[in-house]
């Protein structure tokens, strides 16, 4: 199964989405409280403040209860038919500057009571009169309304900033699903032009190669050289695609048996003995005697790595490519050091080098033949092998790479 990398952010963005909307609504649902203890605190000020401005000396008379009959009162209040009350004039005066200095301008309602108000919260005791029994209680029947008109700026700011938030994601997740079907249209589009060309190519390799049996003299002409020479190439490269999107499709598992390591190394060298002479280069190989190079992998897509690794050294050396090539123990594995002489990778292309179809920019790279998936095939079959591949490279002071691939115990082990 193809691993795509486009669902996990559609994902991670559908979640991040859901996380904004739970935190605002948590926002939403602390302002609403903070607003409400603000409110409660001034009230709760306003009526203390009112009732001790007042004078000792009051007119106590007998009232009927103040309480608006739309205003629904609590078994633990009860209602008073008949209480003992103080000036209420007086004390509304008093409650209506209070309010108005703590900034409360909602309608209220008053009433007064014999003893505690157990279900009220903006109470107070009237202690500062003679009959400190009884109790003044403000009652606001439009405190809830106040609440959210307080909020509204809030709320709407926040759907604001939440459908703002949404369209921004929503355009580049559909630009993104936009561009996973164009990028898939191409690359079946792509393998499925490989695969057209390998058997035409194929039927050209086969019927040169009948041709030479058939014409012994014709085996040193140039011109029939050359179109081996080229045929050859061009079909390792449609091959190259073609292993590369069976195995990132998930079609092709690879082979693996005990293989050693250094005699891999040793065969592909010998395969490319005519591009190293045509190249001048020089191969040096070097490894410790009477050491186990052997691994459980895949010898047919290993010997394609290496040599995707020593055509690219050969590429891209100087006029006379040196590649020293090193065979290492390591606390992973066994180690492959490939290191050339040539031109070297900027900082900015060595993270880019092992995408499929990348190639590097430089001075004679559009020279060179390729398609730009050679190390793009040498990472995914080093990660097969559960391995791993690295570039330590300077521009015009060559480039290493090492290949770190589990021996045969760690591979049967793990």
């Amino acid at each position: 199964m193809r691993f795509c990398k486009i669902n996990i952010i559609l994902f991670a963005s559908t979640l991040a989405v859901l996380a904004l909307i739970f935190i605002q609504v948590r926002w939403m649902q602390k302002s609403h409280d903070l607003i409400e203890n603000q409110f409660n605190q001034r009230v709760k000020m306003a009526i203390c403040t009112a009732v001790e401005s007042l004078d000792d000396d009051v007119e106590v008379v007998t009232f009927a209860p103040l309480v608006s009959p739309k205003v629904e009162m609590t078994p633990q209040c009860g209602r008073i038919e008949d209480i003992q009350a103080i000036n209420i004039k007086r004390l509304e005066l008093a409650l209506a500057k209070s309010l108005a200095f703590y900034n409360v301008d909602l309608p209220y309602e008053i009433k007064v009571s014999e003893g505690k108000i157990e279900c009220s919260m903006f109470s107070c005791s009237l202690t500062p009169l003679k009959d400190g029994k009884k109790q003044v209680q403000v009652l606001f029947p439009d405190k809830e309304q106040y609440f959210f008109g307080e909020m509204s700026w809030l709320f709407i700011m926040s759907v604001l900033i939440l459908l703002f938030v949404v369209l921004v994601l929503w355009a580049a997740n559909h630009t993104l699903l936009q561009q996973k079907r164009i990028s898939e249209m191409n690359i079946d589009f792509f393998n499925n032009m490989a695969h057209e060309f390998r058997t035409p190519l194929t039927s050209v390799k086969l019927a040169m190669n009948l041709l030479i049996k058939k014409e012994p003299e014709l085996s040193n002409n140039k011109y029939l050289n050359i179109m081996r020479r080229e045929s050859k190439q061009l079909l390792r490269q449609v091959e190259r695609v073609l292993h590369l999107a069976k195995m990132e499709g998930g079609e092709y598992e690879l082979q693996k048996r005990p293989i050693a390591l250094d005699k891999l190394l040793d065969n592909t060298i010998d395969e490319m003995e005519m591009l190293v002479k045509a190249k001048n280069a020089t191969i040096q190989v070097s490894k410790s005697e009477n050491m186990d190079w052997e691994v459980l992998g895949d010898a047919f897509h290993l010997g394609n790595a290496f040599r995707n690794l020593i055509d690219n050294a050969l590429k891209y050396s100087a006029e006379k490519p040196l590649i020293e090539i090193q065979l290492k123990k390591h606390p992973k594995g066994i180690q492959v050091i490939f290191q050339d002489n040539g031109i070297g990778i900027s900082k900015s292309e060595q993270s880019l080098i092992f995408n499929k179809y990348h190639r590097a920019k430089m001075d004679n790279t559009n020279s060179q033949k390729g398609f730009g998936i050679g190390l793009a095939y040498v990472k995914m079959i080093i990660e097969r092998h559960k391995g791993m591949v690295n570039i330590v490279s300077e521009l015009q002071a060559g480039s290493r790479f090492d290949v770190i691939i589990p021996g045969f115990n760690e591979s049967i082990n793990g």
